[in-house]
């Protein structure tokens, strides 16, 4: 009765939106396929008659949270803060419980099964000047699963960690010009104690119709355990809107 009554308050607060979003995607090299489901609660603290002038877009902020649940056993809450429309700063914390070999690696040697935590931090900020725009990201996540005895594998990026836990490092940029669906994107990542990476850059052509965004990506990818290689990413975003009221985050 707590949680109905604090979800009718949010919903009727003006600067409220709910949001459920619905991510599948897939890769080609390294192959991998995913699919996603997100419930966000996005608030609006202050600026919010802003948010339409094209002057003063930048001029408000919101705080959002986030649950999330993969098909490949992930289970996230996060939670952003951003003090200004282009500047958000996030926090997050995840188990994925893996129920699957990760290919190429012996998983008879490695972590594969099994329960594994993630605890991040990030912070993103969106630029625009001379006819383009780009987003800058940093973050840095600890994967643990409390087993010393074996190097874990993380699916995600494709490689293996220290044992029982190791900090991965990740950087990344997306430019674009202003008005056109064409962008590049770059990312770098490395665990700082295994001492393994991987980096990948793509020509990615994105497209949103209504509340259906698309992104196709066609680039190189290499990691510490794989030689540079052509590889191709496509996902698909159903964003469906709970209480009427659209997110405002650039991101």
């Amino acid at each position: 009765m707590r949680f109905l009554s604090l979800l009718i308050c949010l919903i009727s607060y003006p600067a409220f939106s709910l949001e459920l979003s619905l991510e599948p995607a897939i890769r080609t090299y390294p192959v991998s396929t995913s699919a996603e489901a997100t419930l966000a609660e996005e608030t609006v603290f202050w600026g919010e008659d802003n948010i339409q002038n094209p002057e003063k877009f930048y001029q408000f902020g919101y705080i959002r949270q986030k649950l999330a649940i993969a098909a490949h056993g992930k289970a996230e809450a996060s939670f952003q803060f951003a003090p200004i429309s282009i500047l958000e700063f996030s926090a997050s914390y995840s188990r994925t419980s893996r129920f699957y070999e990760t290919k190429p690696f012996d998983c008879s040697q490695y972590f594969c099964k099994g329960n594994v935590d993630r605890t991040a931090v990030g912070v993103r900020l969106a630029l625009a000047a001379a006819g383009f725009q780009g987003l800058l990201a940093h973050s840095e996540s600890k994967i643990s699963n409390g087993d010393d005895s074996k190097r874990m594998i993380d699916e995600s990026e494709v490689l293996w960690t220290n044992p029982g836990f190791d900090t991965l490092r990740s950087s990344s940029v997306y430019i674009s010009k202003t008005g056109t669906p064409f962008g590049v994107f770059a990312r770098k990542a490395r665990y700082l104690r295994a001492q393994v990476g991987n980096e990948a850059a793509y020509f990615v052509l994105r497209h949103k119709m209504e509340d259906v965004s698309y992104a196709l990506g066609v680039g190189r990818y290499a990691s510490d355990f794989s030689v540079p290689e052509l590889s191709v990413y496509a996902s698909v975003i159903w964003n469906f809107t709970i209480n009427g009221k659209k997110s405002v985050a650039l991101f």
